[in-house]
């Protein structure tokens, strides 16, 4: 069974099976362009140009370098649980679940996790996911409801949206100034700037993930 992790917006998707990280080709039929087997099970990964960052099942983040058919992978020694990773266009967080029922959020707004991060804590664990902005903020979900973290100044506020509790969340994802939370039967998009709900849409069928473009 694979699982679709990202895409580059325009020709290039990011897949997994097992430990094997692909990178398709879309432009014509679907081609692999690069296949790289890690160690253990891919839980999460982004692409950013031909590189990958891929966290395992055992908690450990990778660089992956898809620029060629066979691609080389790296371990980056981050510390912590890594449990899931997501990026903007240019920046990448990592988001750790500890056993005491709290998310730490690492921030590298350079995109580069070997660099130092910005760090927030959570209160609750984001087990169904974090999602980054263009402008510095990233979310999760906890018991809580909608949680943010705004890295924008040299000190990260974390903050809940009133209100934001809303049921079980399978996925979330940015676009703009909105943020698309899936339920198991809801779409609710949110305005990041004023923290409000805009409209709830219910589904025919109940949802498993979600992605979005830059502007929606």
């Amino acid at each position: 069974v694979a699982t679709i992790h990202d895409t580059d917006g325009a020709t290039r998707l990011l897949s997994s099976s097992g430990g094997t990280l692909t990178l398709w080709d879309l432009a014509a039929s679907p081609a692999a362009l690069s296949t790289v087997t890690l160690r253990d099970t891919i839980v999460s990964a982004v692409l950013d140009g031909p590189v990958a960052f891929a966290v395992l099942v055992d908690k450990s983040l990778w660089r992956v370098d898809l620029s060629s058919a066979t691609g080389s992978s790296t371990i980056i020694p981050l510390g912590g649980a890594p449990s899931i990773v997501a990026r903007s266009q240019t920046a990448i967080a990592v988001a750790d679940l500890n056993a005491e029922g709290t998310t730490r959020i690492r921030y590298f707004p350079s995109g580069d996790p070997a660099s130092v991060a910005s760090e927030a804590v959570f209160e609750g664990l984001a087990t169904s996911g974090i999602a980054v902005s263009q402008d510095h903020l990233v979310v999760g979900v906890t018991f809580r409801g909608i949680v943010v973290a705004d890295f924008s100044g040299s000190d990260p506020l974390v903050s809940v949206v009133p209100a934001s509790n809303r049921g079980p969340v399978r996925g979330l994802a940015i676009s703009g100034s909105e943020l698309l939370v899936a339920g198991t039967g809801t779409l609710d998009i949110w305005n990041l700037d004023t923290r409000t709900l805009k409209r709830s849409v219910d589904l025919p069928f109940e949802s498993t993930s979600i992605a979005a473009g830059e502007s929606f």
